[in-house]
């Protein structure tokens, strides 16, 4: 298959996906076009994604950095929920965390006599 058909099978992937809102699919239409299409180096898609959605008219920055911004996940409590008391953010109502015991230190060896280095190597 050649990267024209790879091209329109994927965008048309990314269209069909209910999931992806306009942003998204902005955003993954250029990584498309980035990987299928436009001529540039293997290791610089991303780069090549973010020439190709320019910069904002409205704030002059980068348009691939704000969708890439928009994109990432964000936190959402839960509904009807209202306001948590401690420990009940996580979901698991009465349960208690478990105690942590973190390892105890390792030692060192005692330096003088006996031990290995310099006092015992003069000796």
């Amino acid at each position: 298959m050649d990267r024209a058909e790879t091209h329109a099978q994927t965008v048309h992937r990314i269209f069909g996906d209910r999931r992806a809102a306009p942003p998204a699919r902005e955003l993954l239409l250029a990584v498309a076009y980035a990987l299928f299409v436009a001529p540039g180096e293997p290791g610089r898609v991303l780069s090549t994604a973010a020439r190709a959605l320019g910069h904002s008219p409205a704030t002059g920055r980068p348009r691939f950095d704000a969708l890439v911004a928009d994109d990432a996940p964000r936190y959402e409590p839960p509904r009807g929920g209202g306001r948590l008391g401690p420990g009940r953010g996580s979901g698991l109502r009465g349960a208690a965390p478990a105690a942590v015991r973190l390892p105890a230190a390792p030692t060192r060896p005692k330096r003088g006599r006996g031990g290995c280095g310099a006092a015992s190597a003069a000796a």
